[in-house]
């Protein structure tokens, strides 16, 4: 059993992760962090050239697919990230390709868009930072 450190209600169930009256969430959030701007993420979220300008640039973003990445919620807790197959430019987690997976994140995270043709070429560097 929990107490939620919002509104004090006491008895919550461990395997809950909102306090029932006041909606407080106990889940890890990530924080993105990329050269333009930083985001909270509360949801799963698709990333690509469209909305990654304002994390990492437009310069940067150009790099990546209409569909590069996706981060979500994990079962139960934590975060995982998957990337879509058939990109011009791979998805990378800490130096290593990413693939359809799911892979789940920690805290000091990198990712990035990297050349295929030359996988030591990585543009669009985002940090993942988590928080509850």
């Amino acid at each position: 059993m929990w107490r939620c450190p919002d509104c004090g209600k006491e008895g919550i169930a461990d395997e809950a992760n909102v306090c029932p009256a006041c909606g407080f969430s106990k889940r890890v959030f990530p924080t993105l962090s990329g050269s333009a701007g930083e985001w909270l993420l509360r949801t799963s979220l698709i990333f690509g050239s469209r909305n990654l300008g304002t994390l990492v640039g437009e310069a940067d973003a150009v790099y990546a697919a209409s569909r590069q990445f996706e981060l979500s919620p994990a079962d139960g807790e934590g975060w995982v990230i998957r990337a879509f197959p058939g990109t011009r430019n791979l998805t990378t987690l800490n130096d290593v390709v990413l693939t359809d997976e799911w892979v789940p994140l920690q805290d000091g995270d990198t990712i990035h868009i990297t050349s295929k043709k030359d996988p030591s070429v990585k543009v669009a560097e985002i940090r993942v930072i988590l928080t509850a």
